[in-house]
C-alpha cells in the first residue's frame, strides 16, 4: 500500500472479487499469518517446488476463522 516492493513466499488460498479489486487471500510465510494482496499489484508469480495439499484444509479453516474474528 505504501508503494514498496517485497518478495514473499505465499500459499494462495482464494481469490475474492469485491467492488474495489481482485484480492489473493493467502498464508504469508514471511509474516507467519493470513494476508490479502491486490492481484493487480503482484508483479511476478513463480510456482513453488513443493505442495501444501496436506495443509490446505487447515489453512482454509484458519482463514475462515481469521475473517470471522475480524467481523
Amino acid at each position: 500500500l505504501k508503494g514498496e516492493e517485497s518478495v514473499r513466499d505465499i500459499l494462495p488460498l482464494a481469490l475474492v472479487y469485491p467492488d474495489h479489486g481482485v484480492f489473493v487471500l493467502a498464508w504469508c510465510c514471511l509474516r507467519g499469518g493470513y494476508r490479502q494482496f491486490f492481484a493487480h499489484a503482484i508483479l511476478e508469480a513463480v510456482p513453488g517446488t513443493g505442495s501444501f495439499a496436506g495443509e490446505r484444509l487447515a489453512l482454509l479453516e484458519g482463514l475462515a476463522a481469521h475473517y470471522r474474528e475480524q467481523g
